[in-house]
């Protein structure tokens, strides 16, 4: 329920494109809101997904536009935890992967592929 078409870095983008070139992974679409990599309930480019998919499920702290720290995590997982025992020594800093992704995006736009601003976001659909 949590494979969506989320929107990407460039980045991620190219890598997961490469993938699909190299395997011949098929990108027909069924549903434009789900992720048109799920196919019979498996994720076809699983070894290349992006960043968001590799840690969904996982309890992840990140900051929110007013600068306070929010918690992000999958209810099914959790389904009989009290939430308030979450704390920054069993939650990962999603702040920390997306600066890391942010600065090899930043240096993949630089010195690859210009037509896209750091900031850009591309539907994963659109591979």
């Amino acid at each position: 329920s949590c494979c969506e078409n989320f929107s990407i870095l460039p980045v991620e983008f190219y890598s997961i494109k490469n993938e699909i070139e190299k395997f011949k992974i098929s990108t027909e679409i069924a549903d434009k809101n789900s992720c048109k990599f799920l196919i019979n309930n498996k994720c076809s480019i699983y070894k290349s997904r992006p960043v968001i998919c590799r840690t969904q499920g996982v309890p992840l702290l990140f900051m929110s536009e007013d600068y306070n720290f929010e918690l992000s995590v999958c209810d099914l997982n959790f389904s009989d935890f009290d939430f308030q025992k979450f704390n920054s020594e069993n939650t990962y800093s999603l702040d920390t992967y997306n600066n890391e992704l942010f600065m090899l995006n930043k240096e993949f736009i630089e010195n690859f592929d210009r037509k896209y601003s750091e900031f850009e976001l591309i539907s994963i659909n659109e591979l």
